[in-house]
């Protein structure tokens, strides 16, 4: 039990040394801006969008393409799984595609 708090804590402590890093070497000009940004900004900025309502608009959109597509993928994962199963010649040309 104890060895699996610690491993916690370890997974936790890199994440947050990982960040620090992110943010001295941004601060200090080592890296030039333009190929990367402190994560404070990037923080920063999050809040700002998420209190504009047209960012809520762009999400839902987004949403709504990713649970049509989700949908789509059910739907003919389905149909092909069914025709392969169900059909002779579907399922020995399958068969070979899907063996290994």
């Amino acid at each position: 039990m104890k060895t699996e708090r610690k491993n916690k804590l370890l997974r936790a402590s890199s994440i947050v040394a990982l960040l620090i890093l992110w943010e001295l070497i941004g601060r200090s000009g080592i890296v030039d801006i333009v190929f990367t940004s402190k994560p404070t900004d990037i923080f920063l900025k999050g809040m700002l969008m998420l209190q504009d309502p047209e960012f809520y608009g762009h999400l839902a959109a987004s949403l709504g393409s990713l649970i049509a597509g989700f949908l789509l993928a059910i739907f003919f994962g389905v149909l092909a799984g069914l025709l392969i199963g169900l059909g002779r010649i579907s399922g020995n040309f399958s068969a070979r595609i899907f063996t290994y």
